[in-house]
């Protein structure tokens, strides 16, 4: 945590690839209740592009066929990834993360670099044994954003946040502190 309260918001934020970023999750955000994902070519080229998704036209099918019913059934991310693995034999818990947070902007996103940043590791396995460390995983996640956003010193940071993107402090607390983390990487 100490890495992230050494942060300067406004010296990482001031690139503007970096700041195109943040525009680029908003306007998801900002779209996703408006359009039937499951057709809307356009949230889809910007979902895929914004969140890196390289599967095919039939993963993304059922992929956005979740995501659309999910505005109307009560998802987690555990039932996300067992849909996502019943329906294609992948266990995509990064990409299970995602879906649920466009769902819940307060549950955590599941990367390569909050992996590292929170020092953990998925550990090589297959099948049912890897959604299970998957679901355990994202407990941990889950766990550190709350303990973490309950200190002073990441309370901070996120007000610093909202200073630099005023217009955006309708982030949650939970997806600036993602913003974060995904700008301390090697």
């Amino acid at each position: 945590m100490n890495n992230i309260v050494s942060v300067n918001i406004a010296t990482i934020f001031a690139d503007s690839k970096k700041k195109r970023g943040v525009e680029k999750y908003a306007e998801i955000i900002k779209s996703f209740s408006l359009v039937n994902v499951t057709t809307d070519k356009d949230f889809q080229r910007k979902f895929n592009g914004f969140y890196r998704v390289r599967r095919n036209s039939e993963w993304q099918n059922v992929f956005y066929d979740i995501m659309e019913n999910g505005k109307t059934e009560d998802l987690t991310f555990e039932g996300v990834l067992q849909q996502i693995y019943n329906k294609t034999g992948r266990v995509e818990a990064s990409f299970s993360s995602k879906l649920i947070h466009t769902l819940n902007q307060n549950m955590p996103i599941w990367d390569q670099f909050v992996l590292q940043n929170l020092n953990l590791k998925m550990p090589i396995c297959s099948g049912e044994k890897k959604l299970q460390n998957a679901i355990c995983i994202y407990s941990e996640i889950i766990q550190w954003y709350e303990q973490a956003l309950s200190t002073f010193e990441i309370n901070q940071k996120i007000l610093e946040f909202d200073e630099v993107f005023p217009q955006y402090s309708w982030f949650s607390q939970t997806k600036k502190l993602d913003f974060l983390l995904w700008q301390m990487r090697d």
